[in-house]
């Protein structure tokens, strides 16, 4: 892996807050696939008028749903960063839907019963249309299978620890 490469891991790796040894691996083995995934990850950004604290939440119910380790981490990095408030997150990590506001409860939902392939998905769908309009729900959408990408690429390269819950840190509370 040449010095820029892994400059641009490492620059990942400061912004996301957790050790990306998958990708170092994949830089290692084809440095194509890098520039792949860069692309991929521009078209994953937001696009969108919808409250990023929605966005964000639906994506960490996608991704608590598929990983419980460092892709969970970096959502929850991804939304402080964004201004979500640390006491939003715990809440919506430790499952406690009742005590978020509506609209933070339906898009967390979303995001966990679009990625199990939940019959819930379609009221909450309709509520989130009726709040956000078809953009808004394409959004999520988006976000949401965007959240599932990096799990799943993990599992193939051998590189996820699934199986051993990881802490989350999501700082002062």
């Amino acid at each position: 892996m040449g010095p820029l490469t892994r400059r641009v891991v490492r620059g990942m790796e400061d912004r996301l807050g957790v050790d990306l040894p998958y990708l170092h691996h994949m830089a290692a083995t084809r440095r194509t696939d890098l520039i792949r995934l860069g692309l991929f990850l521009a078209a994953s950004a937001p696009r969108s008028g919808i409250p990023k604290r929605a966005l964000h939440l639906a994506v960490l119910g996608a991704t608590a749903e598929q990983d419980c380790g460092e892709c969970v981490q970096i959502a929850v990095n991804l939304a402080l960063a964004d201004g979500v408030p640390a006491e939003v997150l715990l809440t919506a990590l430790g499952r406690r839907d009742d005590a978020m506001d509506p609209a933070d409860a339906d898009a967390l939902a979303f995001g966990r019963a679009v990625t199990r392939s939940d019959a819930d998905a379609d009221p909450l769908r309709e509520v989130l249309r009726a709040r956000y309009g078809d953009p808004g729900v394409q959004e999520l959408a988006l976000g949401v299978g965007f959240a599932q990408f990096f799990p799943v690429l993990k599992r193939g390269l051998g590189f996820a620890r699934s199986c051993s819950l990881v802490g989350v840190d999501v700082g002062p509370a």
